[in-house]
């Protein structure tokens, strides 16, 4: 599979080639059309985009850590009442397996209450999407030291099953009226997922976790949504979400 690299940066041309060689594609200079039918990354002002033809957004994706919404969200950690009620109490920093690592917007909540977080992403470019806006991140850096790990594998290629005191899963949804402000990126990670030819069974994904990790199992869901087992210990509900919990 071969994406187009756009860059519309020359003065920091280098760093778009250590872009392009990592993601394994060839630096085209953006005074070259760009051919708007198909996927393609640009390179702008030291940031990585990722445009798709047939997504919702009108503009390509860009994930920036340091924005102001994201900074309010890691600033408010005490407030994630529900994802904190989910993990239980502890008196030590836990050790979380994010398996649907996705735009590891949970994974760096985890990492805000202090936990070690290991994460797994199937998908080359959301992982490389990730990679890059974690490294340009002036704030995140400082979680991240020696406590976060990050595989772009799928989770099933991770061996350690003893190793974590929780096993956490997110799966994607369709996105709601009420979730309308997220469905954009929601809509991107589909797209991107479509593209790669990546595949998800949201019940075999579940059955392998139940089989393979002993450890507590958070299970994000859709507050209306089927429970993936009627085994659940205890549920936390938010307003448009919920978590399912086994011990």
């Amino acid at each position: 599979m071969s994406i187009k690299f756009y860059c519309a940066d020359i003065p920091n041309q280098s760093k778009a080639l250590e872009i392009a060689k990592k993601l394994s594609t060839t630096l085209e200079f953006d005074n070259t059309k760009r051919h708007e039918s198909e996927p393609y990354f640009l390179f702008r002002d030291l940031n990585l985009y990722f445009f798709h033809p047939l997504a919702k957004a009108k503009n390509p994706l860009l994930i920036n850590y340091d924005s102001p919404k994201n900074q309010w969200r890691m600033s408010r950690v005490e407030h994630e009442k529900h994802l904190k009620k989910a993990i239980g109490r502890h008196n030590r920093p836990l050790r979380i397996f994010d398996t649907t690592g996705g735009l590891l917007t949970d994974a760096l909540i985890f990492l805000s209450l202090g936990h070690f977080v290991e994460c797994t992403e199937k998908s080359s470019i959301i992982y490389n999407l990730t990679n890059y806006a974690l490294e340009k991140s002036v704030t995140v850096k400082k979680k991240l030291k020696k406590k976060f790990i990050h595989h772009n594998v799928d989770f099933k290629e991770i061996n350690q099953h003893d190793s974590y005191d929780i096993v956490y899963y997110d799966p994607m949804f369709e996105a709601t009226k009420k979730t309308a402000s997220s469905s954009g990126n929601i809509d991107y990670l589909k797209k991107i997922l479509e593209f790669e030819n990546h595949r998800y069974d949201t019940k075999l994904d579940f059955q392998y976790l139940c089989d393979n990790f002993k450890c507590k199992k958070i299970i994000k869901r859709p507050v209306k949504a089927t429970p993936l087992s009627n085994k659940i210990n205890y549920q936390i509900f938010g307003k448009s979400i919920r978590y399912d919990v086994y011990l």
